[in-house]
């Protein structure tokens, strides 16, 4: 495991739903590409509100979940373009694929399953955003970006 730069940061590794530090004891806690590969979503959430303090934030982006349900079929006619879903996309289910010579899991959800569990932990839903790729035209957002907030106790 490779180490990060700044010899004096506080680095620990933990499962992300049973993190070693004090509750309310951070402003903010930010997961990027990583909330989909937990498989204990609705803890990790959890997790993250008991860290934090009172008006702190919980920032996440991943991978749009339309985005990886499933593998793509184009169709293309003499003016427009459709992609067809060829999975599942409502109901939560682990999959592997191949990266990088390595078969990695991550957990497909739909876009209630974030929702519903960080609203379960107590979260506020502050900002969400659906993220295009570099290309602005394509048809479905590749990226989602959330914002949720500690409520006052």
């Amino acid at each position: 495991m490779a180490v990060a730069a700044d010899p004096d940061g506080d680095y620990r590794v933990a499962d992300a739903a049973s993190l070693p530090l004090d509750d309310g004891s951070v402003d903010t806690v930010v997961s990027f590409q990583g909330l989909h590969a937990i498989g204990d979503l609705a803890g990790g959430c959890r997790e993250a509100y008991r860290l934090l303090r009172a008006g702190g934030s919980f920032c996440f982006a991943i991978l749009h979940p339309i985005a990886t349900a499933g593998d793509y079929e184009r169709s293309e006619s003499s003016d427009t373009q459709r992609r067809y879903i060829l999975g599942e996309y409502l109901h939560e289910q682990p999959v592997r694929r191949p990266l990088d010579g390595h078969e990695i899991t991550h957990y497909q959800r739909p876009i209630s399953g974030y929702v519903s569990a960080l609203l379960q932990a107590g979260f506020l839903i502050d900002n969400m955003a659906e993220i295009a790729g570099r290309d602005d035209a394509q048809p479905i957002p590749m990226f989602l970006h959330v914002a949720a907030v500690k409520g006052h106790s």
